[in-house]
């Protein structure tokens, strides 16, 4: 069988690893791997694997191509699952549990459900761009808000499910055993492009470093025991982190950072997991006729004591003279019954 794929995509970097940790030694010796460029993609040749022209792909020992990362992972580990440690959960729960995870990265994060031109996946919004892609798969500043408000979002939920499920179970893993399952292949290779992107464009905190401000500690512990237990994880993470280092260094993010400092950039939130600063109105010393300077978001307000007060005594002999009403009313009714 034949896979060809890039180095950098985070989709088929999921059967990279698989292949890497299905068995001690991989599985080369039964998949070959094939590297491919953007160029490549667009070609006659490459259609005929994958009509989408996207990585990865699978050509079976048959000549029948096979496409979609998870449908090729879900394949390779069904034909292939009593030749190393299962990545599949024992149980139809397991299963069910790792199904939705790898669902909620595919649907939501990393496929823009279409492939018409003009549209791309939430993930594109960290490092896709008008100024250096073109039109085709760039896009203004309000979807690229609501995109990363979209990965903000489903980190969130994920987080909270790891938390349960971690503390349910006591393993390292995003099901919370000690099994690895497609699950962790999935969206491990997607949380190095959120770990350089994040905080270096869009202001996030190193929010997968365990110890750190992290909103998502869960995640953080799940994502540094994958990259420190294994080489096959520790050598995916460098090969990807490594390509966005040179693209970085090539300019790729100006033109999202210049975006994210014009004027029409006002009033969109781009930065999440950080303090947030707001601009509060305070007089001091107090104006005449307070006791306090402390008003939040009013423009200065000053009242007149002498002009206060009449209305105040006003007021306050109303409020009396109801109460004194009540009172005697209530003692009128009291002796009647007694």
């Amino acid at each position: 069988m034949l896979l060809p794929e890039q180095v950098h995509s985070n989709n088929a970097a999921r059967v990279r690893l698989w292949m890497a940790l299905k068995r001690p030694g991989g599985m080369s010796d039964l998949v070959d791997t094939m590297m491919v460029q953007y160029p490549d993609l667009q070609s006659d040749a490459f259609a005929a694997i994958n009509p989408l022209k996207k990585v990865p792909a699978l050509i079976r020992h048959d000549g029948t191509c096979v496409f979609e990362s998870n449908v090729i992972l879900s394949y390779l580990e069904d034909k292939y699952q009593d030749a190393g440690s299962p990545m599949l959960p024992p149980t139809p729960e397991g299963r069910q549990a790792m199904e939705l995870l790898c669902r909620i990265h595919d649907l939501y994060i990393a496929s823009p459900n279409i492939t018409q031109p003009g549209f791309c996946h939430t993930q594109g919004a960290m490092y896709l761009s008008n100024g250096w892609h073109g039109a085709v798969r760039g896009m203004d500043l309000p979807t690229r808000a609501a995109k990363i408000a979209e990965i903000w979002k489903q980190l969130s939920w994920l987080e909270a499910e790891v938390a349960a499920a971690t503390a349910s179970g006591g393993g390292p893993y995003l099901l919370g055993d000690s099994q690895l399952t497609l699950a962790d292949l999935t969206w491990f290779p997607t949380f190095v492009f959120m770990e350089f992107m994040l905080p270096r464009v869009f202001g996030w905190p190193e929010v997968f470093t365990p110890g750190a401000a992290t909103p998502f500690p869960a995640l953080a512990s799940w994502y540094d025991h994958c990259r420190t237990a294994d080489e096959a994880f520790a050598s995916t993470h460098a090969d990807i982190w490594d390509y966005w280092v040179d693209m970085a260094a090539a300019g790729q993010f100006v033109p999202i950072l210049e975006e994210l400092r014009s004027p029409e950039a006002a009033g969109l939130k781009f930065s999440y997991g950080v303090p947030q600063q707001v601009a509060l109105n305070y007089q001091t010393p107090p104006p005449p006729g307070f006791r306090t300077g402390r008003y939040i978001n009013q423009e200065d307000q000053v009242r007149n004591r002498a002009g206060f007060r009449p209305l105040f005594d006003k007021w306050k002999g109303s409020f009396c003279q109801d109460r004194l009403g009540t009172r005697q009313a209530r003692g009128k009714t009291g002796s009647g019954q007694a």
